[in-house]
């Protein structure tokens, strides 16, 4: 059972949008998975393929953190975020709350972090946030 996704073949978004064409008999991708957001008047695809994420998507991880705060056995979306640089690391942070993280990992590559600037605008009191310190 370990190797359960082992026993299917991975197929290219080619594949998909080929074997999609062909079962919407003339409706084209666009019309049938193109859909808007009303309130943010945001267009998006309805479905994606691995190769459609970028790295920042891929570094996202699941999480089940036994944190004293949590009263469930629910997941948390987390994103692990290097930082180099604070600025840029709160910038992505913020990047990432507003595509729908709800728990930060911070892997602090330095011992010389200005926590205050880390953390500027990131609502703590509705988001789970870890550190990894390896200095």
């Amino acid at each position: 059972m370990n190797n359960f996704f082992s026993e299917f073949p991975k197929s290219s978004k080619t594949d998909w949008e080929d074997k999609l064409r062909k079962e919407l008999k003339g409706v084209s991708l666009s019309e049938a998975f193109l859909k808007t957001d009303e309130i943010e008047g945001i267009n998006f695809s309805s479905y994606t393929h691995v190769s459609d994420m970028d790295s920042e998507s891929q570094g996202r991880i699941s999480s089940n953190t036994s944190s004293n705060t949590k009263k469930d056995n629910s997941w948390l979306n987390a994103v692990k975020i290097d930082v180099e640089n604070t600025k840029e690391a709160n910038e992505k942070a913020l990047k990432v709350l507003m595509t729908g993280a709800d728990a930060l990992v911070f892997d602090l590559k330095s011992n010389l972090v200005n926590l205050e600037e880390l953390l500027e605008g990131v609502g703590l009191e509705f988001i789970s946030i870890h550190f990894v310190v390896s200095i």
